[in-house]
């Protein structure tokens, strides 16, 4: 997996946080606690935020950002145009780090009697990566804790790359924002101020605790996301409202498509994301042309696949 706009998604998922908190109403004041409710539903997470602006059409993109402010928005709206152009399997992996850096840094940043909380507010699928993260970090000495917290707060956007590729880091710099090039190149500064040796213990010790193991891979890839799983509740409700007619034209759909390979499969899904763009003009056009495409006889000399030789 390349990691070398991975900062980015950082930065991007700080502006929708942001956004979230100015949004936010002011709290209400104390409850006595013979009124109190039941335990508050978990918070939607910034990657949770830019999972369900991935998933949505552009119409409703533009709704979802009207309130953004356009520096904001551009922000965003570059992100996702990066992560759209990405294989299925990095781009689910990219936000799933991003999801899990995102619920470990204020966890081991917080007191232990505030772990529990924390905990419990964290995606269910992140649960046990970050109770296994939780149990290695309190192993480890206050020193190499502050060193770790240090390391993603100064360098997070070149302590995943090698760290002696100077060109890479120099990329890094040329692809920053403008808004961000500053940060980017102190950053820099500082990293190459280590010696070798420094940068690559911080290395190590950081995606030690911030980044997935290959077998963690693995499983991620065969579990669904929070937004994944209420679009297939969706799906089912959708398809139990359908004809039988429609059940089988659906299903035998579904069969294609996993008769397809993964390179097909990305390819169809971007089409059906397009399609889905369309205004409803644009797709009678397509409709009708390829209809007129079924009208037309086919080529002298040329047979349909599957049918050579019949009678």
């Amino acid at each position: 997996m390349k990691w070398s706009t991975f900062s980015a998604l950082s930065l991007t998922l700080a502006v929708l946080a942001t956004e979230s908190a100015q949004s936010t109403p002011p709290p209400a004041p104390p409850v006595p606690s013979s009124q109190l409710t039941p335990p508050l539903p978990k918070l939607s997470s910034p990657i949770e935020r830019f999972r369900r602006l991935l998933a949505a059409s552009p119409e409703e993109r533009a709704k979802m950002l009207a309130k953004s402010n356009p520096t904001a928005r551009s922000l965003i709206l570059a992100k996702i145009s990066e992560f759209e152009k990405l294989p299925a399997n990095d781009r689910e992996l990219r936000l799933r780090v991003a999801q899990l850096q995102d619920a470990l840094v204020p966890l081991f940043e917080a007191k232990p009697e505030e772990r529990a909380q924390l905990l419990d507010q964290a995606a269910d699928e992140d649960r046990p990566l970050l109770e296994e993260r939780l149990v290695a970090w309190n192993k480890l000495t206050a020193i190499d804790q502050g060193e770790i917290l240090d390391t993603n707060h100064r360098f997070a956007w070149f302590v995943r790359l090698p760290a002696n590729d100077t060109s890479q880091w120099s990329k890094v710099v040329a692809q920053a924002s403008p808004s961000t090039r500053l940060t980017v190149q102190k950053q820099l500064d500082n990293w190459t101020a280590l010696t070798l040796e420094d940068r690559l213990r911080r290395t190590t010790n950081y995606q030690r605790f911030f980044d997935l193991s290959r077998d963690e891979s693995v499983t991620v890839l065969h579990s669904l996301s929070p937004t994944e799983k209420r679009q297939m509740q969706k799906a089912l409700a959708d398809y139990a409202t359908l004809s039988p007619a429609d059940r089988a034209r659906c299903l035998r759909g579904y069969r294609k498509f996993v008769g397809l390979s993964a390179t097909e499969q990305d390819q169809f899904l971007k089409n059906a994301t397009a399609w889905q763009a369309m205004t409803p003009a644009e797709r009678l056009v397509w409709r009708r042309m390829v209809e007129v495409a079924r009208e037309k006889p086919p080529m002298p000399g040329l047979v349909e696949p599957g049918v050579a030789g019949s009678k």
